[in-house]
């Protein structure tokens, strides 16, 4: 039995799910014990008289950890991001600052705060927010 259409579909299911590829992608949802259901079926569901090759199975399960590998490492730098963007955001408190507020409105004023919007640091000068990206200068 050949394994490269399950090989294809994980690496392309990875790919998929990385770039963010639309929904319609039937793979995007693949997860690691989706890909170990599937090969155990195929193991299964071998013929006795043509077993699959070790080799084969070794590259699946090689496979199966460099994509285990890279959504570990994707979960590590995004919170390491998040961390940094904090980190820069907490040290904006009280200083003066100049920048854009969510509608586009020019805000100058001492940071109060720092809050989370949508997994994003923003910074609270008076009654409005600022995201750290939308800093322009610190006075």
């Amino acid at each position: 039995m050949s394994t490269g259409s399950v090989a294809g579909s994980n690496s392309s299911a990875s790919s998929s799910a990385s770039s963010a590829i639309s929904s319609a992608d039937p793979f995007s949802n693949l997860n690691m014990s989706d890909f170990l259901k599937l090969m155990i079926t195929e193991l299964q569901n071998q013929d006795p008289t043509a077993p699959e090759d070790s080799s084969e199975i070794m590259q699946e399960i090689g496979q199966m950890q460099s994509i285990e590998s890279t959504t570990q490492l994707n979960t590590t730098l995004n919170a390491l991001s998040l961390g940094q963007g904090l980190t820069s955001a907490s040290l904006l408190i009280n200083q003066n600052i100049t920048g854009l507020d969510s509608n586009g409105n020019s805000v100058n004023g001492t940071v109060s705060s720092v809050v989370m919007n949508n997994g994003t640091p923003s910074l609270v000068v008076g009654n409005s927010t600022v995201q750290l990206s939308n800093v322009q200068s610190v006075l």
